[in-house]
């Protein structure tokens, strides 16, 4: 499970995306290249794959991120999909908004972040996380390499998610399936 965040040059005077006007149309954020170049200058060890899927391990949280558009194509905005619990991931989202020029919006809260709101955003998504893993208030235990099970319910169907705990204590998520129950 990851805190989404999008990176995107939103209009400064949008205090909410539903201000934004319909027929606008984003600046870009540079091209391919330049934009993995800041990643890169931001996010030190990032790491992109040849088909464009940055990968990040910082202290406690992890981020990925597909920049696959061409070195010479514009980039119109950036997901960032972070992983782990510390709150260095805040400072990295925002760090990677200001690098870029751009604004950070938090997908889950519909939100854009700023220095004031971010750090109220990720504790959200924090406690909404541990709550859908079961979990009460951060590690739950257990060693490194470990299989871990997840079983939620939901009326009509079990979800189970089954994956690895990480060396930082975080849970990978390795497969997520829905098996209809009678």
């Amino acid at each position: 499970m990851s805190w989404d965040v999008f990176i995107m040059r939103f209009p400064p005077e949008a205090g909410a995306v539903d201000e934004i006007a319909g027929d606008w149309e984003p600046p870009s954020l540079g091209s391919g290249r330049e934009v993995r170049v800041v990643l890169a200058e931001v996010l030190p060890g990032i790491e992109f794959s040849p088909g464009g899927w940055g990968d990040y391990e910082g202290l406690g949280f992890s981020v990925s991120t597909p920049v696959n558009e061409a070195d010479d194509a514009p980039v119109a905005g950036v997901s960032l999909f972070i992983h782990g619990g510390s709150e260095a991931a805040v400072h990295a989202a925002l760090a990677v908004a200001d690098a870029l020029k751009a604004r950070a919006f938090d997908t889950g809260s519909g939100d854009f972040l700023t220095a004031d709101s971010a750090q109220s955003a990720f504790d959200a998504w924090r406690a909404y996380r541990d709550r859908a893993l079961g979990q009460v208030g951060g590690d739950p235990g257990g060693d490194p390499g470990e299989e871990i099970r997840l079983r939620a319910g939901a009326p009509g169907a079990v979800d189970h998610c089954q994956g690895r705990r990480r060396t930082d204590g975080a849970a990978a998520a390795i497969s997520i399936d829905r098996i209809p129950t009678p």
